[in-house]
């Protein structure tokens, strides 16, 4: 049982994006250049529209205040991983809000958590189509991609990316700042288990 292949039956196609992985805002006000993303071969990315949310759910596309809002992208890998000998399905999702201007900072908070909260609804879809479900570890990591934001840092020994995260709000992920315009990898970020 493979995780990628079931959300390729869940996902509406269209929604689906290739490999290689690149990251473009798609509009004609857009200011942030092209962002790429390696080592992306085995993801299965979703890029999301602004009117894609469930009409149940309250707000409206860029308020930060309602529910509606998601991030631009969502990308799934998945890796086996063996736990005291048994071993269990880990995915590794990142997702990536694309702002052209700081002053929707709080609007790209909302949306990545909201897309945080979305990935196990999907993951956890599995068990209507599936008898038996392995224990799916999930780990997350947010990108905030911009114009704005300054340039990468240097590598520490201690990490393997050049840029510095911080905690995103109520949903205890890495968030990453990114310059629009850079080429970033999938493995390079700290991907963790969200406090959900």
């Amino acid at each position: 049982m493979s995780v990628l292949p079931f959300l390729k039956k869940v996902l509406e196609p269209s929604r689906i994006i290739r490999s290689p992985v690149v990251f473009s805002e798609g509009s004609s006000r857009n200011t942030c250049d092209d962002t790429y993303l390696s080592d992306s071969e085995d993801c299965i990315a979703v890029r999301i529209h602004s009117s894609d949310h469930l009409k149940l759910l309250r707000g409206s596309p860029g308020h930060s205040d309602g529910y509606c809002n998601l991030p631009d992208f969502i990308i799934f890998r998945e890796e086996r991983e063996i736990v005291r000998g048994n071993e269990s399905m880990l995915v590794k999702v990142l997702l990536a809000e694309m702002k052209s201007s700081d002053v929707s900072l709080e609007i790209a908070t909302r949306q990545l958590q909201l897309g945080a909260i979305l990935v196990p609804y999907l993951l956890s879809a599995m068990k209507l189509d599936f008898a038996f479900t392995p224990t799916i570890e999930i780990r997350q990591c947010a990108l905030l991609i911009s114009p704005d934001l300054p340039g990468p840092k240097g590598r520490t020994r201690r990490s393997k990316t050049q840029y510095e995260y911080e905690t995103l709000t109520r949903i205890g992920i890495p968030r990453y700042d990114i310059p629009c315009g850079a080429d970033v990898s999938f493995d390079e970020f700290e991907y963790w288990r969200p406090d959900l």
